[in-house]
């Protein structure tokens, strides 16, 4: 009879042991997974802004150098256009055919300062 326990009693440990270690295959796997998607968020946000930046630079540089006056769009508008093309770009391989982002424009705020508009008079 203490054969068949002692039988039983390891085969509790071994399984509890296999089952402890799949258990946390699977939490290290999901870890990871979600830890890289974090550090891609932050390197497409990063490169991103960096590809905003140059925008403005190189629109500063041009304003500079011309007479008339340049609009200049705002980093965080540029970032964000810049960050929705580099997800496609990502996760596709290629930009869309029409890479415009559409998003939602409040009334009564200009498109390039987003500073407030002054309304027409009659």
């Amino acid at each position: 009879m203490q054969a068949v326990n002692t039988i039983s009693f390891w085969s509790l440990v071994l399984t509890s042991a296999a089952v402890a270690a799949i258990v946390s295959s699977v939490a290290t796997l999901l870890g990871q997974k979600l830890e890289r998607r974090g550090r891609r968020r932050e390197l497409l946000f990063e490169k991103a802004f960096e590809l905003a930046r140059g925008l403005r630079a190189r629109a500063e540089k041009r304003a500079a150098a011309s007479v008339q006056k340049v609009a200049v769009q705002d980093d965080l508008v540029s970032a964000e256009t810049y960050y929705k093309w580099l997800q496609v770009l990502w996760d596709t391989g290629s930009l869309p055919d029409d890479p415009r982002i559409k998003r939602i424009v409040y009334e009564g705020r200009d498109e390039l300062d987003g500073e407030q508009e002054t309304p027409p008079t009659k």
